[in-house]
């Protein structure tokens, strides 16, 4: 269940916005943005595959710990 507290960024993660922002406002170098975006947009995409192949493998060993600790048998169901 996601928490409300993971919308909100740590102060130092605010402080690099606030940077990244003023760096973009001042920036009259349309290359240098584009360049930046795409550069951004690669990362972004990286860290949400990384993110969901992390949680991918979490969950696998998760539930196959789950069915190991509870001994489910396989074969045919019994009446």
């Amino acid at each position: 269940m996601l928490k409300s507290e993971w919308f909100n960024l740590p102060m130092e993660r605010e402080l690099t916005l606030v940077k990244i922002n003023q760096e973009v406002d001042e920036c009259t170098n349309v290359k240098a943005l584009r360049a930046s975006i795409k550069d951004l947009a690669k990362q972004n995409a990286m860290f949400q595959h990384m993110l969901s192949e992390l949680l991918r493998e979490t969950l696998t060993n998760e539930v196959e710990s789950m069915f190991g600790a509870i001994k489910i048998e396989e074969g045919p169901a019994k009446n």
